[in-house]
């Protein structure tokens, strides 16, 4: 997050950003010990998700859900605000070479090199630059609560077999959708009469695809996002694995079946399920590895809950929203 950072009393003097006598073009929505959250940086949080709130027909309800999500988004940043402050005290770092080597892993696990990533980042409305920064910022975060937090969790065998139970009886539907999707992107800043524009241009593509054309060709042809490039094919997606929206949508169709067009923060989305794909039951032990982060990463949410919760304790913070 970046954050603008000011004196306690040179906020109470100011409040908000002037680009000249009269004209506001930011303003203070909390303060965190001696740091600020500014509207613009709120605003640019929350903007994946105010654009699906405004497709709310009803004022009053659309209105109630944009200041819960803008509440909510605060909270959010406040927490990153606090962890990023906790790093810095305790002089965590994260290096270039820590960026450079997360980067690598990325490309090695998509398959990329440097320009294909750099198409997928322009796709996304990002650069290099940017997403570097995002990275270091993501690392930041992982690290100090990985040091900070991560050692007071202790996971035994006996809990991994609990949880490998807990696990088979969630995976009843036997199966996994292989699957592919034709993508029309929507950025974080998109109006009302854009959103509807591209839900219109999705939905006009998902009549043709069913009314016979090729479906890869098409994904080829007017998608967007790195997916497009491989005629939309998704791979085989698992339950609780992705997006929640598409992966609900996707399990309710039937081999061959299309459906859309759904929403998400990326934009709107064609479905399409190529095939179920029976999934043969894995053995504890085949499993124990991939359980145990699982249940790391289960455990370290809610401790870090409980950490955010004492920091906030200890800290100055004023919201002013």
């Amino acid at each position: 997050m970046r954050a603008l950072t000011l004196t306690l009393a040179g906020l109470i003097s100011t409040g908000a950003l002037a680009a000249e006598p009269g004209r506001i073009i930011d303003k203070v929505v909390a303060v965190v010990n001696d740091e600020v959250i500014t509207w613009s940086e709120l605003e640019e949080a929350t903007a994946p998700f105010i654009a699906e709130i405004e497709s709310i027909a009803d004022p009053s309800l659309r209105e109630a859900q944009r200041l819960r999500q803008l509440k909510q988004t605060l909270e959010e940043l406040i927490g990153q605000q606090l962890i990023e402050q906790e790093a810095k005290s305790r002089r965590i770092e994260v290096t270039d070479n820590d960026v450079d080597a997360y980067l690598e892993r990325v490309k090695a696990q998509q398959g990329w090199d440097d320009t294909k990533l750099e198409i997928y980042l322009t796709g996304q409305g990002l650069d290099v630059d940017l997403f570097r920064a995002q990275v270091k910022e993501k690392l930041l975060h992982q690290k100090t609560v990985r040091v900070l937090v991560g050692g007071r969790i202790r996971i035994s065998d006996g809990d991994l077999e609990a949880f490998y139970k807990e696990e088979l009886t969630r995976s009843s539907s036997g199966f996994d959708v292989e699957s592919a999707h034709i993508l029309f992107s929507l950025s974080p800043e998109a109006s009302p009469q854009e959103i509807e524009a591209r839900r219109i241009e999705a939905t006009a593509i998902l009549a043709r695809a069913r009314a016979g054309e090729d479906f890869a060709a098409l994904a080829s042809a007017h998608g967007d996002g790195s997916s497009a490039k491989n005629g939309g094919g998704l791979g085989v997606v698992q339950r609780g694995r992705f997006d929640p929206v598409l992966e609900t949508a996707l399990f309710a169709l039937a081999p061959g079946e299309l459906g859309g067009p759904v929403r998400t923060r990326f934009g709107w989305h064609i479905l399409k399920c190529v095939a179920h794909r029976k999934r043969p039951t894995p053995s504890f032990e085949e499993m124990k590895a991939e359980l145990r982060v699982q249940l790391m990463d289960q455990r370290l949410n809610q401790e870090l809950k409980r950490w955010i919760a004492s920091l906030k304790e200890k800290a100055f913070v004023e919201v002013r929203l």
